[in-house]
């Protein structure tokens, strides 16, 4: 008897334990219809079983490449701690990626400790490192760090820990969000919408294809991305926006509250649109707010807040507010915010109505051989604003520009300056 008891009670610890260690097998978990949270580990005994305790996954610091997917029904929250998780996969074979999201409920992560999640491919599969993909399912992801890693509140003292994370895409798929365009839309993992950051430090980098670090796939878009609370995020990029989209338009983004964002893009928006002018009536809007400090630079003629260099072909909406801090640096005689190619009949609206913004355009472009083209001097751009018309008979840039700067909400300091003019 004694023998049976010890045997039962074993297996009804291993069965509801709420630690998952990464190494053993990929980790499913789904939360159905009625609420309750199931989990499942290949290679394991753990098959399905409920789990009401909150699920935390670990890796001990191991790389693995062993995959999460969390799935949620509509109507429900799956909450799940990554707690020093190391995952690094070829998504061509995992067919997945590191961490996927899918269903129209909502996912929290938790970050506890150092987190990584990077993949890799063969130019097939193509699958973000935490992918958020809309034809997975349009619900939340939020990813936080509202406890300390022992499980603890936060006092808001020394003494708290911060959960980090560090996400990278390959190719053409995300950091965090979409993964990889294909020619059928209809079966594309690029578009991404609804990721919400509220603490934690984040590094994203994207794949070096036109995906964005936090937002679209190659040519996917990334709508209602958010990054507020205390978050501490930095975004970097080559032909997508460092925040935002893949190639193309139709995103948006808001950051507020208390975060920090420093993003950089190589020819795309370090915050906005990725490279290339996207699709026809598919605005794009960016909102900085609250107490947010962001730092937003490109290198190759995007603006840093705004478009690529190719401009856009739908409306673009930028607000700065309250008490935010925004430093933009745009290279190579472009807008450090706004548009870079104001086309066909669209409007592009700039609202300052708070906080201090410092706007650079052309910083750096003293190559003597393209002074006159890319410093500044050439007057095709402002600091704020959009690209004018230089070219006889191009009417493309012809259309309009709004910005307005308004005190009336409260202080608002704005300083603009072009490299090879001064302010």
């Amino acid at each position: 008897t004694a023998a049976l008891m010890a045997m039962v009670s074993s297996i009804a610890t291993a069965a509801f334990a709420d630690t998952y260690d990464l190494n053993k097998g990929s980790v499913t978990v789904k939360t159905k219809d009625d609420g309750i949270t199931y989990v499942t580990q290949e290679n394991t005994e753990i098959n399905e079983h409920p789990d009401d305790t909150g699920v935390t996954i670990t890796s001990g610091g191991e790389k693995t490449s062993n995959t999460i997917t969390v799935e949620t029904a509509k109507d429900q929250t799956t909450d799940v701690t990554l707690e020093n998780v190391h995952i690094e996969v070829d998504t061509t074979d995992a067919k997945s990626g590191a961490i996927e999201i899918k269903g129209d409920g909502d996912t929290n992560l938790e970050l506890n400790g150092d987190n990584t999640v990077l993949v890799e491919n063969r130019w097939s599969e193509e699958h973000a490192a935490i992918e958020k993909a809309d034809a997975y399912g349009k619900g939340t992801l939020t990813i936080k760090d509202d406890v300390n890693d022992n499980g603890t509140a936060k006092t808001g003292t020394d003494e708290d820990t911060t959960g980090k994370l560090l996400a990278g895409g390959y190719h053409n798929s995300a950091a965090i969000g979409g993964g990889s365009d294909t020619y059928n839309r209809e079966y594309s993992l690029a578009d991404t919408s609804n990721i919400t950051i509220t603490g934690g430090d984040i590094t994203a980098i994207a794949g070096n294809d036109g995906a964005a670090a936090i937002g679209g796939g190659c040519s996917g878009t990334g709508k209602n991305i958010r990054i507020e609370g205390n978050a501490h995020v930095t975004a970097a990029s080559e032909d997508g926006a460092g925040i935002g989209g893949g190639f193309g338009s139709g995103n948006s983004v808001t950051i507020t509250d208390d975060a920090v964002v420093d993003a950089y893009s190589a020819f795309a928006a370090a915050i906005g649109n990725g490279d290339q002018v996207g699709c026809s009536n598919d605005p794009t809007t960016i909102t900085i707010s609250g107490n947010a400090t962001v730092h937003a630079e490109t290198r190759e003629s995007g603006c840093a807040i705004g478009t690529s260099r190719d401009g856009s072909l739908s409306d673009l909406t930028i607000n700065i507010e309250e008490n935010a801090n925004v430093t933009a640096i745009a290279s190579y005689d472009r807008p450090a915010i706004g548009n870079a190619g104001c086309h066909d009949d669209t409007t592009t609206t700039i609202n300052i109505t708070g906080g201090t913004v410092n706007a650079i355009n052309s910083f750096g472009s003293d190559n003597p051989a393209f002074s006159s083209q890319y410093d500044g001097t050439g007057n095709y751009s402002p600091a704020i604003g959009g690209r004018i018309n230089k070219w006889s008979g191009d009417s493309d840039f012809n259309t309009t520009c709004n910005v307005n700067i308004n005190s009336s909400t409260g202080d608002t300091v704005v300083n603009a300056y072009i490299y090879g003019k001064g302010s």
